[in-house]
This record gives C-alpha cells, structure tokens and sequence, in this order.
C-alpha cells in the first residue's frame, strides 16, 4: 500500500485528537504518501489540501456570485 497500516492509525488518532471534521487527515495522507514516493511531503500535503478543499469552495462561490 501506500501507506502503512501503522501510520495509518498513527494520523489517524492525531487528526481525531482535532476538533471538527478530519481534513487534516487528509492532508497528513497526503504527505506522508508523496513522502513514501519519493516526492516533497510538503508538496503532497499542499495538493491533498488543494483536493479537498477546492470542491466546497467552488460550490459557494457558486451559489453565492
């Protein structure tokens, strides 16, 4: 896989110790397996946080303009 069942919960049990819902989650996936590939974990992280915000953004922008 692309990431290991231990840093799995590892992130995981971090993000939940956040409150509100676990977009960091993603975001540390994100890195950690841009990390794992040999890429930036910072660029991962970037493009996971760009993935998963961009669509809500979108949509308000949307129905606000």
């Amino acid at each position: 896989g692309w990431v290991s069942p231990r840093d799995f919960l590892i992130g995981l049990a971090i993000a939940q110790s956040f409150p509100g819902p676990n977009f960091n989650f993603a975001v540390f996936l994100g890195g950690l397996t841009a990390a794992n590939a040999g890429h930036s974990a910072a660029a991962g992280a970037l493009i996971a946080f760009i993935g998963i915000f961009t669509p809500g953004m979108v949509l308000v922008h949307g129905t606000m303009g």
